[in-house]
């Protein structure tokens, strides 16, 4: 019982963190806190269009926010029994997953040809 509180709250905690990232981006704040940003040499980050780069990131950073909000509402009904069944926990968790795993992907991709 408390490991699951423990697991909920570390989730919570991350999706917070996440929120915060994604309104500082929105503002064009701590932009060196994006992977790979901060490696670019500095001739390359000012040909950079910022406000695309923080858009982006921001966006990226509220939907991991939520796709770990969701996940952790999705373990809490499993770990207090609220939904019950092997093929529905699956559902419940797999879902979300490949939803955020294809999203991260396609952003993935995009961000490549922006940074070229």
């Amino acid at each position: 019982m408390f490991i699951n509180i423990i697991i909920f709250c570390v989730l919570l905690i991350f999706a917070l963190v996440s929120f915060v990232l994604g309104y500082h981006f929105s503002k064009g704040q701590w932009l060196m806190f994006i992977a790979g940003y901060n490696d670019l040499p500095k001739e390359k980050r000012e040909r950079l269009d910022k406000k695309v780069l923080s858009k982006e990131s921001s966006k990226t950073a509220y939907v991991a926010g939520i796709y770990l909000l969701i996940q952790g509402a999705m373990l809490e009904f499993l770990l207090f029994d609220i939904v019950k069944g092997m093929f529905v926990s699956i559902i419940l968790l797999g879902a979300p997953f490949l939803f955020f795993l294809i999203y991260m992907i396609k952003r993935a991709f995009q961000w490549s040809k922006m940074i070229k």
